[in-house]
């Protein structure tokens, strides 16, 4: 072989040689760039039915699906991508709400190995009490109904009236709640006490 093909030969394997560690290079900037995928097996126990949505938390990444049979004890699955930077142990947390304050609540904690890999976890919610934002408005709905029946109590001062005007043997109290009956008889015992003095003037 000539010494002008043997160098041809070499810049050929010099080149070949570059090209392959650029790709491994570029390969591996990839899969830092990978987000994780983590597949969440959810199950509500006793099932539920009745639940219509359903939100759950990876670390710092939230999201929501909607639930078209609700949940029950055979596992549905769930796809949430999470970024490449989260690695190590991680709360997952997951919470589905219906109709009423139906409110099914779980949590545990999971581990990403590397990025760009998937996880399969499984999770099992129960019922609880409050999910966030439902609890909340239930509790403002309470309060509006004690207002109301404070409203109520102004009933009083129309037994006042009707015992004023009767006299003193018209002051019975009339029939319409505590404070109304304690107002007629106060305006009875009021009533008596003018129809007394007006029949003694007359006499005179």
């Amino acid at each position: 072989m000539s010494l002008t093909s043997h160098s041809k030969t070499a810049r050929t394997g010099a080149r070949f040689g570059v090209v392959a560690a650029l790709a491994l290079l570029w390969a591996g900037s990839c899969s830092q760039d990978k987000e994780t995928l983590v597949v969440v097996g959810v199950t509500a126990a006793p099932p539920a039915p009745g639940l219509t949505s359903l939100v759950l938390t990876i670390g710092s990444t939230q999201k929501t699906f909607p639930l078209a049979n609700g949940l029950t004890d055979v596992a549905t699955s769930f796809g949430v991508y999470v970024p490449s930077g989260v690695v190590g142990s991680v709360d997952l947390s997951g919470a589905a709400t219906g109709p009423g304050g139906l409110c099914y609540h779980g949590t545990k904690t999971t581990t990403i190995v590397s990025s760009g890999m998937q996880v399969n976890e499984t999770l099992a919610l129960t019922p609880a009490s409050t999910c966030g934002g439902a609890g909340g408005s239930g509790g403002g709905a309470g309060g509006s109904g004690g207002g109301a029946g404070g409203a109520g109590g102004t009933t009083g001062s129309g037994g006042e009236s009707g015992g004023t005007s009767g006299g003193g043997p018209g002051g019975a109290p009339p029939t319409g709640g505590a404070s109304g009956g304690s107002g007629g008889a106060s305006g009875g015992a009021s009533g008596g006490s003018s129809g007394g003095s007006g029949g003694g003037s007359g006499g005179s």
